[in-house]
């Protein structure tokens, strides 16, 4: 099966295209903190979730009201937590 041109060209830059962001995200991950990059990973789901609701009117159920709100709840609460131990290190 033989590909234009402009269709080989994106084909063989998928995976530069792919790779770079991985691995400029695997070098900022690692001057992180585990707790830090561990909340970033809560923000990407999270804005697609807005962006579903508010951009794209997905469906907000009491539901998902419920479930959206005890996950940021639990993290509220880790990094509390979080804060508190590090202010009794640091004395």
């Amino acid at each position: 099966m033989a590909h234009d041109g402009p269709t080989l060209t994106w084909l063989l830059l998928a995976g530069p295209f792919t790779a770079i962001p991985l691995l400029l995200f695997a070098s900022g991950a690692r001057q992180l903190t585990l707790a830090t990059l561990g909340l970033l990973q809560y923000l990407g789901p999270t804005l697609q979730f807005l962006i579903g609701v508010f951009v794209y009117g997905e469906p907000f159920t009491a539901e998902r009201a419920t479930g959206f709100a005890l996950i940021w709840l639990a993290l509220a609460l880790y990094s509390a937590e979080s804060i508190l131990a590090w202010r009794q290190q640091q004395r």
